[in-house]
């Protein structure tokens, strides 16, 4: 516990008021909420990529490559940090879809699309649960929307789509395409870069692309664990 003397002009005479700081309990309590956020995305994390061995890693590639088109973009420290946290959390919502539908090997047929879809809106209702999550509630719930309104859950576009969530997009379809899916095997870098710069404009903020493929033409490359 700190003392602090301060002194209050009264209007009349200057007294000294003992003021009790205990800052070591401020800092004890603030790190111990920074520990129980990290245990609690740790926890959901391996939840939802438990549900299908080809999603192991998705979200921790995201986040790194989102972070670093952000970092690149010049977002502040803050909404970096967000950006990080929301890649690690991206798809919570694949908790409710069916192991089943996660793991087919087939082409998902119109009622397990839409399933897949709602990924999305189940993300959503799980975050709000939770105060701290709500900076990148948004960001989770948008980041399958595009530029020209093709995208879902509510069909987005342009500016209507926070930076976050466009970041996220790019990411995450960039992830995806170089990684093994239950439906096809990884297509490769150059297959992703194609799909992103074909569709820059129309799909995904051309900024956050060029900002993307400068990124891995310098050598950026996932963690291999």
């Amino acid at each position: 516990m700190t003392d602090l003397v301060v002194p209050v002009e009264d209007g009349k005479s200057r007294i000294f008021v003992n003021v009790s700081s205990d800052i070591t309990e401020q800092k004890r309590t603030e790190e111990t909420l920074k520990n129980t956020l990290r245990s609690t995305v740790e926890v959901l994390s391996v939840i939802t990529e438990s549900r299908s061995p080809f999603s192991v890693g998705h979200q921790k590639n995201v986040s790194r490559l989102a972070s670093e088109i952000a970092r690149k973009l010049g977002l502040g420290e803050e909404r970096l940090g967000f950006v990080t946290l929301a890649g690690l959390m991206l798809d919570v919502g694949m908790i409710a879809v069916p192991s089943e539908i996660l793991s087919k090997t087939g082409l998902l047929n119109d009622i397990e699309r839409r399933l897949i879809e709602q990924h999305v809106v189940k993300g959503k209702e799980i975050l709000e649960k939770a105060d701290f999550f709500r900076p990148i509630i948004d960001q989770i719930y948008q980041h399958h929307e595009r530029l020209d309104g093709s995208g879902y859950p509510r069909g987005l576009k342009g500016d209507e789509i926070i930076l976050e969530a466009r970041i996220l997009a790019v990411a995450d379809v960039f992830e995806s395409m170089v990684s093994h899916r239950p439906q096809r095997p990884a297509l490769g870098i150059e297959k992703a870069l194609l799909e992103l710069k074909s569709n820059a404009g129309t799909l995904y903020d051309p900024n956050v692309v060029r900002t993307c493929v400068l990124l891995i033409e310098s050598g950026f490359t996932f963690d291999s664990n």
